[in-house]
């Protein structure tokens, strides 16, 4: 996994290109903006920028001079997206340091083997080794730094995230994981269990000897094992990833002295707030994950604290969590967006239409949601859908409420979705055969004409219909085209985003 920026001023491109490297499992952040994809690149924590070159607030070229002249970008890959394919163009860009230029319309296929290579191969500095964790796991590569007194950066890239280790001589001078730096972000990245590891050497990055710099490894390695053999002990009081926690008690039991750099306190004190699970807690607690499980067993062992979980009762796996999580933001950033547009935030309603060779395809992006059963208004809608060829799902943020009603597309029910078109923040008009093109054309003609701010997607990815859906939104203000069907159902929300005019 792979932290991406997107730097695109189309925002139907930008939605179709966040859902494919999302569905490819990479965390995307987006904007239109050059000046605000510096500050995020430079920020820190992104691993490779896609650029659109042709962008009206600065020349790409300028942006890539920027991004290679900054140190904190100096390394990040880059690839530019432009229209232009001269070769010129193409030699000015290499030029100002982009690592691949695309033309513009890009096959994604092609652009995410781009993305593979370059986040799998890219270093400043020769690799020194790299290979599998499951061959060589972190304890040892923490080893081989110390006895190699090497330095350089060590670079893993794990299903969870991505880690940087900078040592010297031998020494760790820097670790950051996820949201975790120092100690702690070295103790995550020894738990990791799979992935890749790259060692690169870079003489540049040996310091002067300074004890108040180091992270120490032998004592690092030591804590890890010590956590390791303390969470055995109580693998029985460690409950489940996803289960709800409540506190039994008031007070804080006396800890143990030898558990005082645990953040017992912290949980204890996160619980008495609010109702949580263990995900919750590794989450939002700045400590290794390995420290958390053990203050939350220590809590259960104690009798402080016990899974809120009835006889029976499903809870989502770590990884339903996170993808539910990002779900979750996915809806917030559309509520935002509609909020900023002018729209009331509670229960905004949006509008998938589909016609029925799409429908199989829209039902297992909805199916394929992590956690789908414990959704339960997926479901509901894939029933509703099924008996009546309609249906609706609510979903609820703390920003507001959101509806998504889904309809199979047929003459049968052309009044009815007229009449319900100006009533929608957003609207999906997915096509296949796209064979009753009057029924389409009223459609759109009929959102066109409405006073409302509603927005409207065409979607057809087929090839031949590609020349069709690009004539039935010339001209029309509310409506935009996509070439590419969404991958998931967080790229369906993506593509409802209202367009700033």
């Amino acid at each position: 996994m792979a932290k991406i920026l997107i730097i695109e001023d189309d925002s139907v491109f930008a939605a179709v290109l966040e859902d494919r490297l999302h569905v490819a499992g990479h965390v995307v952040e987006s904007t239109p903006e050059a000046a605000r994809g510096i500050e995020l690149a430079v920020a820190g924590g992104v691993d490779l920028v896609l650029l659109k070159m042709e962008l009206p607030s600065s020349p790409g070229l300028e942006v890539i001079q920027t991004l290679r002249h900054r140190a904190e970008t100096r390394s990040v890959p880059i690839i530019a997206l432009s229209s232009e394919t001269q070769a010129r163009q193409r030699v000015a860009t290499l030029r100002a340091g982009a690592d691949e230029l695309l033309s513009q319309p890009v096959d994604l296929e092609e652009l995410l083997i781009r993305v593979g290579r370059l986040l799998g191969s890219r270093d400043a500095s020769p690799a020194l080794m790299q290979g599998d964790l499951g061959n060589h796991p972190p304890w040892e590569l923490m080893q081989f730094v110390q006895q190699s007194g090497k330095s350089g950066e060590l670079t893993i890239r794990s299903p969870q995230g991505i880690g940087q280790v900078e040592v010297s001589g031998g020494r760790v001078t820097s670790a950051r994981y996820q949201r975790l730096r120092g100690r702690d972000a070295l103790l995550a990245l020894l738990d990791l269990k799979s992935g890749h590891f790259r060692l690169t050497t870079d003489d540049s990055l040996a310091k002067a000897d300074d004890a108040q710099e180091s992270i120490p490894i032998p004592e690092v390695l030591m804590a890890s094992a010590w956590l390791e053999d303390e969470l055995k002990k109580r693998q029985e009081h460690l409950p489940e990833t996803g289960v709800p926690l409540e506190l039994l008690v008031d007070t804080l039991p006396e800890l143990d002295p030898e558990l005082s750099e645990i953040p017992v306190a912290q949980v204890f004190e996160r619980l008495q707030g609010q109702a949580g699970r263990l995900f919750d807690l590794i989450v939002e607690i700045s400590a290794a994950p390995s420290k958390v499980r053990l203050a939350v067993a220590w809590l259960v062992e104690h009798g402080a604290l016990a899974p809120a979980k009835k006889p029976g009762e499903q809870f989502m796996t770590t990884t339903e969590i996170s993808s539910s999580v990002v779900l979750d933001m996915a809806l917030s950033n559309l509520l935002s967006a509609a909020t900023e547009a002018g729209f009331e935030s509670h229960n905004l309603p949006y509008l998938l239409l589909v016609e029925p060779k799409v429908w199989p395809h829209l039902r297992r992006l909805l199916e394929s949601v992590p956690g789908y059963r414990q959704l339960v208004n997926l479901p509901k809608l894939v029933e509703q859908v099924k008996l009546r060829q309609g249906g609706s799902a609510t979903f609820e943020t703390e920003l507001g409420s959101l509806s998504l009603h889904v309809q199979i597309l047929s003459p049968e029910v052309k009044t009815q979705v007229e009449g319900i078109l100006s009533l929608c923040a957003g609207v999906l008009l997915w096509l296949e055969d796209a064979e009753d093109r009057e029924l389409i054309s009223g459609l759109i003609e009929r959102l066109e004409t409405t006073r409302s701010a509603t927005a409207g997607v065409l979607v057809a990815q087929q090839p031949e219909k590609q020349e069709m859906i690009l004539s039935l939104v010339a001209g029309k203000s509310r409506w935009q085209s996509s070439g590419h069907a969404p991958q998931s159902l967080i790229g369906v929300f993506r593509l409802l985003h209202p367009r700033v005019r």
